[in-house]
């Protein structure tokens, strides 16, 4: 029932990339390019709803009520999944100010039949809270939490990585809500290490993705080992200082390799100095996971340098 949604699912191309210019010496990184495998429900997002849409359709729920901002990929992504399974999907969106008239991301959420409901940003602190949850959550609705950071998440993630990604030392990810973090190191080989570049500053982190771990349905294997590259965060979720846009843009026209503004413009940007300073190989053993989550630029056009919304504006 769930199949059709993947049918035009592509296997995630891996590329090389040459980042001398940045590394100061002859370097390479890796490139899992998961951002290309659905034209729509893209990159970790793709992979997260893979298993609770599942469970949604085979227990006989109706619908899902999620949480998001109005730039959210997972808002977008869910939305969209849900009109091609048949359910419903209820949005609760942070910002009393959040609308589709606003937002080109929740137009489309509107448009694929999404009901969205946006509160304000201290209400939308009690997500976690179970009594703010039942009173947001529709009847017969699964509840899915922000991000897709669910421990039915977890596999889905882990199937991102296959024989091909094995030869590699290093996985790296961004990580926001944890959700990716926790499934890839599920994926890993006993050999490997996941590199972890957090885009956010919050301490829970570590303590949120152990609790995902703790919960996961099936470990058939002892999670891998994770190493954070902290001091990347660029001032806090969301940011996207002129310097960071510059990288990205250089990038960009470097390897065509688009990079998202909240999650792995971080992450290239940290492995990126992390092989320049001699922290990391530069021989091309380390391998990027690139999350997807393009949604994000459609929410800073009014903070981009030109040189960013030339790259946007370039056919891909």
């Amino acid at each position: 029932m769930i199949w059709p949604l993947f049918e035009t699912v592509k296997l995630s191309p891996i590329l090389a990339v040459d980042i001398s210019p940045w590394a100061g010496r002859q370097a390479q990184l890796h490139i899992l390019r998961d951002d290309l495998n659905h034209p729509i429900v893209s990159g970790n997002k793709l992979r997260k709803l893979k298993y609770p849409l599942l469970h949604a359709l085979r227990q006989g729920y109706c619908g899902i009520t999620s949480f998001g901002g109005a730039h959210s990929n997972h808002a977008h992504a869910l939305a969209y999944a849900c009109q091609q399974l048949k359910l419903e999907c209820r949005l609760i969106i942070r910002g009393q100010e959040a609308s589709a008239a606003q937002s080109a991301t929740l137009k489309d959420c509107v448009d694929w039949g999404a009901e969205v409901i946006p509160v304000s940003r201290q209400d939308y602190r009690e997500r976690h809270q179970s009594d703010a949850q039942q009173r947001w959550t529709k009847t017969n609705h699964l509840l899915v939490a922000e991000g897709g950071s669910t421990t039915m998440a977890l596999t889905g993630v882990a199937e991102a990585l296959d024989a091909r990604t094995e030869p590699y030392s290093f996985i790296a990810t961004a990580v926001g809500s944890g959700g990716t973090a926790a499934g890839l190191s599920l994926g890993l080989t006993k050999k490997q290490r996941l590199l972890l570049v957090p885009a956010v500053r919050d301490q829970q982190l570590p303590s949120r993705i152990a609790e995902l771990l703790d919960t996961a349905p099936d470990q058939r294997q002892q999670a891998a080992p994770m190493c954070w590259l902290t001091g990347y965060e660029w001032g806090g979720f969301g940011r996207l200082p002129t310097e960071l846009q510059q990288f990205v843009a250089a990038f960009y026209r470097h390897t065509q390799v688009l990079l998202d503004p909240v999650y792995t413009a971080k992450l290239c940007f940290a492995l990126v100095s992390e092989i320049r300073a001699g922290r990391l190989p530069p021989d091309g053993s380390v391998l990027m996971y690139h999350s997807g989550g393009l949604q994000g630029w459609r929410g800073m056009t009014d903070k981009l340098i030109p040189e960013m919304q030339d790259c946007l504006a370039t056919p891909r």
